[in-house]
């Protein structure tokens, strides 16, 4: 469904861009967001909450377009941070009790997300300021379903029509309607002769094609809310192709790949996690992964932490991953020149990983030209290595994974192929387009993409740098196939139960978010 400019009062609305015009909510020029994208017009709404007149026009609007809606609705809850005032200024006019949802839940108390009083099965109504990707409001969607809230209605201020609209009906079935669109704007700063025809065509290309600017490093995790709402994702959300059911998801992938086989096994066990196993000693990991076995899609390893690692124990972990179908994933992050890396893989103290390994994880650091020197390796018809991982973004707080180096990894992955690169270790989805923001048309899929971080425990990290977010976080608002998960099933009393309870939430929350029926 289209994004309707439901507003309900046509004078008001006209009346209120001009005031956001007047007070400098919006601006032209060349503007740099901490990701490095590069916008010719800039929408900043939170100036106006020190303009209480405009806000409570702004909400005055919002109201009149949602009662014109006619909706059926229980509450209203603000994307944090910057429309939490509007909302709270709704839910006072249409007499809604009003939900509060945290950036991040509270690492003491109660630890939860959604503050207020609410039953479960009801339905909240979503308000948001400025809509561009839409990865606030799904954020927002995910963890009110994630307590048992529906959610069907998005309303904001200005939808900047740069994909928004169409990735939240896409991936989580909700209606957005604004009071505002880009266009609308654009046309009336053309019309009041701020910018000429030809400027605002050129505007409207920039924003249909961003650029970006390398220079600017985006510390993973510490966007401020302003840039939030105003970063375009420098990739795709969702898959190319679209299927109706998990099976015909899987057979998309190019026949002979490692993803095709990868891909089945999911499908044919229902999971997608994968579990990592960090532990010193072989009869540990081999306890847990055979506690895990029939509820994991691939177990991931650190063998330089392993003391008594030798070719008996990797006999009995070939075993169990042919006789049960999960991949073995060796997390080396190889670093370095095409040579050394080859003499990692292939040679060194035995067994050599490229005997014993299924996938590798490789940092793209050195450049393409040293990840094609590992295509050999994958190649060669002996070895069990059958793909690299390519790490584009990490779990942790200030890693200097950002944005435009992850859209750079996905042009090396894309370039090297789906015979050599199965994937990318990432925390939002990064194939979809090249470095310059152009979407990269494909025929099938060809990557998938696997997400670390991800905990059931309600907390936002460990303490220790690693952040945490929810399975339905990971694959419904991120958009990831994959979840890493580690001492959220290893820590567990009974990690056999942990690990099918893990895999039931994030394989519902792939079939929910790719919409298959089966």
């Amino acid at each position: 469904m289209g994004t309707e400019n439901d507003d309900g009062d046509e004078k008001g609305v006209q009346q209120l861009l001009e005031q956001f015009v007047a007070e400098g909510a919006v601006q032209l020029g060349q503007f740099t967001l901490k990701s490095g994208q590069l916008s010719p017009i800039y929408v900043d709404l939170r100036v106006l909450v020190s303009v209480p007149k405009i806000m409570k026009e702004a909400a005055r609007c919002l109201c009149s377009a949602i009662e014109l809606a006619q909706l059926d609705f229980h509450y209203v809850v603000g994307v944090p941070f910057g429309a939490i005032m509007l909302a709270t200024l709704v839910s006072a006019s249409l007499d809604k009790p009003m939900l509060l949802k945290r950036k991040e839940a509270k690492t003491y108390g109660k630890k939860q997300l959604i503050e207020g009083r609410f039953e479960a099965d009801q339905s909240a109504l979503i308000i948001e300021d400025v809509v561009t990707s839409g990865a606030s409001v799904l954020e927002t969607v995910a963890a009110l379903r994630a307590v048992g809230l529906r959610c069907v209605h998005v309303f904001c201020v200005l939808d900047r029509q740069q994909g928004g609209e169409q990735r939240l009906a896409r991936e989580a079935d909700i209606v957005l309607r604004s009071l505002l669109s880009m266009g609308s704007l654009l046309d009336f700063l053309e019309q009041c002769g701020t910018i000429d025809a030809d400027k605002k065509a050129q505007i409207v290309h920039q924003l249909q094609n961003p650029t970006f600017d390398d220079s600017v490093m985006n510390l993973q995790g510490q966007k401020t809310e302003k840039e939030e709402a105003e970063c375009v994702p420098l990739v795709s959300s969702s898959p190319v192709v679209s299927t109706t059911t998990s099976v015909g998801w899987a057979q998309q992938f190019a026949d002979g790949t490692l993803n095709r086989r990868l891909a089945q096994i999911m499908v044919a066990k229902r999971t997608n996690v994968c579990l990592a196993v960090d532990c010193t000693h072989c009869d540990q990991i081999l306890e847990i992964v055979s506690a895990v076995k029939d509820h994991v899609c691939a177990v991931k390893l650190h063998h330089d932490i392993v003391v008594d690692f030798g070719a008996e124990f990797v006999a009995k972990l070939h075993q169990l991953a042919d006789e049960h179908q999960f991949l073995i994933v060796e997390d080396r992050k190889f670093a370095d020149t095409g040579k050394t890396m080859e003499m990692q893989l292939a040679g060194g103290r035995l067994p050599v990983v490229a005997d014993w390994a299924d996938l590798v994880t490789a940092h793209a650091l050195s450049g393409m030209a040293s990840i094609l020197a590992l295509k050999s390796i994958v190649a060669c018809p002996s070895r069990r290595l059958s793909g690299l991982l390519l790490i584009a973004q990490l779990s942790t707080d200030g890693a200097l994974t950002d944005g435009a180096y992850a859209a750079k990894c996905a042009r090396i992955g894309r370039e090297c192929g789906d015979k050599l690169v199965a994937g990318f270790i990432c925390q939002q989805r990064c194939s979809g387009e090249s470095n310059d923001g152009t979407e990269q048309q494909q025929q099938h899929q060809q990557f998938l993409h696997w997400t670390p971080g991800v905990n059931l425990s309600g907390a936002s990290g460990d303490g220790l740098g690693q952040r945490w977010r929810t399975p339905a976080e990971a694959v419904a608002r991120d958009a990831c196939d994959i979840v890493v998960v580690g001492r959220g099933i290893t820590g567990a009393a009974d990690i056999g139960a942990e690990a099918q309870r893990y895999a039931r939430v994030a394989w519902d929350a792939l079939r929910a978010a790719r919409a298959w029926t089966d």
